[in-house]
């Protein structure tokens, strides 16, 4: 009975990744266009950074251990990014660690037949 909610679980994750997918690469795409504003720049990477934060909760849960680390890599550098700490996180970094997040999705996906 756990093996078959875990399934489910499973299933739905991989829907709702689909959808975070093409959201996170539109925000990444904003992102690295360098003629935008700092206000549109930060917009982006919170929104970056909520979506790395919600694929992390889930992902390593069900089994996507890899998927979960990148996805606290981007979150910690997104946060870094909007608290400006220091060492300053450029925005390049956030667009640097976004695409290993995307590629982890991606593959996920495919390997699902999706």
């Amino acid at each position: 009975m756990i093996a078959s909610r875990l399934s489910a679980l499973r299933i739905r994750f991989l829907d709702v990744l689909e959808g975070r997918l093409t959201e996170v690469e539109l925000l990444r795409d904003r992102l690295d266009m360098g003629d935008r504003s700092e206000e549109s720049r930060v917009e982006s990477v919170r929104a970056i950074c909520f979506a790395a934060h919600k694929t992390l909760g889930v992902a390593a849960t069900l089994g996507f251990a890899d998927l979960g680390m990148l996805s606290q890599r981007v979150e910690l550098a997104a946060t870094d990014y909007l608290d400006r700490r220091e060492p300053p996180t450029t925005a390049r970094m956030v667009v640097a660690l976004t695409d290993d997040m995307l590629d982890e999705m991606a593959l996920i996906l495919a390997r699902a037949g999706r």
